[in-house]
Order: structure tokens, then C-alpha cells, then sequence
């Protein structure tokens, strides 16, 4: 139970982190 609960907390922050970068990345092009 704490491992999935681990494990779906760092995904969660990996997509976020990658929404930020996306956008930064948008940002630049644009």
C-alpha cells in the first residue's frame, strides 16, 4: 500500500514537472 502510494506521488510530480517543461518549451518556440 505505501509503495503504490509512493510510486503514484512520484508520477504525479514527474507530470508535473513535465507540463512545466512543455510549457516552458511552448513558450520559446512561440
Amino acid at each position: 500500500m505505501w509503495v503504490k502510494f509512493c510510486v503514484k506521488c512520484a508520477f504525479l510530480d514527474i507530470s508535473f514537472l513535465f507540463q512545466k517543461f512543455a510549457k516552458l518549451c511552448h513558450n520559446i518556440t512561440y
